[in-house]
């Protein structure tokens, strides 16, 4: 990957190490900047990073990604008529730094 599209926030102390990377395989020709965010366990300037993750859910008619940046604790969701259009739409809202990040809440205990 020669070209970057991850945006950098300015993170507290205390990061895990992050895993090796895993293969993007086909996705990376589809959605580099989706594949990047998934695998990507470094950033540009070789600090370690924790991968992101992706959840694919319907709802109704519409299919939904959520995208869960794990190293700086924030999410976004997008959406699509397919699951192909729902990744289409999160690849380029990371091309062109466009999705809407949100804190990510913490989680509460269930009863």
């Amino acid at each position: 990957m020669t070209q970057s599209y991850l945006e950098r926030v300015p993170v507290p102390n205390g990061l895990a190490t992050p895993e090796q990377q895993a293969s993007p395989g086909e996705w990376l020709g589809l959605y580099p900047a989706l594949s990047e965010f998934l695998v990507a366990c470094k950033w540009s300037d070789g600090t370690p990073r924790l991968p992101g993750t992706v959840t694919l859910f319907s709802d109704g008619p519409v299919w939904k990604l959520c995208l869960s940046d794990r190293h700086q604790s924030r999410v976004a969701f997008v959406s699509g008529s397919s699951p192909q259009g729902a990744f289409q739409a999160a690849d380029e809202g990371l091309q062109r730094s466009s999705l809407d990040w949100r804190p990510q809440r913490q989680g509460k205990p269930r009863k």
